[in-house]
């Protein structure tokens, strides 16, 4: 899936957690198609784990997003995990708290076996 300058894939991983492979901008225009992803993917697999390596922005409207997927997966029995932020995604989450609240990885494979 691509919107404007987002682009979304999924995989599968061994144990039924959906890996959402992120690249791209998450901004006020990418925000909402990111939120249908994770709430359309929420319905089928509660557990998530975003892999951002490859992000390079992320503004308040992205924020918004994640925290908003994090609370409707906690409530369906779910989780969303981050994995592999780099500094100008990470710092922002960090400066507003959010890594507090949704954990996050170092690596993919590491957000994965967290995951279990």
């Amino acid at each position: 899936m691509r919107h404007s300058a987002l682009t979304i894939s999924r995989r599968q991983s061994a144990d039924s957690t959906a890996v959402l492979i992120l690249a791209g901008e998450i901004d006020h225009t990418t925000a909402p198609h990111l939120g249908e992803a994770l709430q359309d993917l929420r319905v089928a697999v509660p557990r998530q784990v975003l892999d951002l390596t490859a992000v390079t922005f992320l503004d308040s409207s992205g924020i918004d997003v994640l925290i908003h997927a994090h609370r409707n997966a906690a409530e369906g029995g779910g989780f969303v995990r981050l994995a592999a932020a780099g500094p100008a995604v990470l710092r922002p989450l960090q400066i507003v708290g959010v890594d507090e609240l949704i954990p996050h990885h170092p690596s993919l494979d590491e957000a994965l076996a967290h995951s279990a």
